[in-house]
């Protein structure tokens, strides 16, 4: 309930949970080769990372 971040135009992401003391950053440029490449969001990349992260310090 305490974590939080932000997501970023270029696809830039930091999240932030104090309670399992974790900091994920994930820097891109979603915007290469043009603005309209959404391939990072489509196929959540950032999410499923951050998802296999979780697990790792849970289990």
């Amino acid at each position: 309930m305490k974590s939080f971040g932000h997501s970023g135009f270029t696809g830039t992401y930091a999240w932030a949970d104090p309670e399992e003391q974790i900091v994920y950053v994930f820097l891109s440029n979603r915007t290469f080769p043009d603005a309209g490449n959404r391939l990072l969001i489509t196929e959540d990349v950032r999410t499923k990372i951050q998802a296999i992260i979780y697990k790792a310090i849970i289990n």
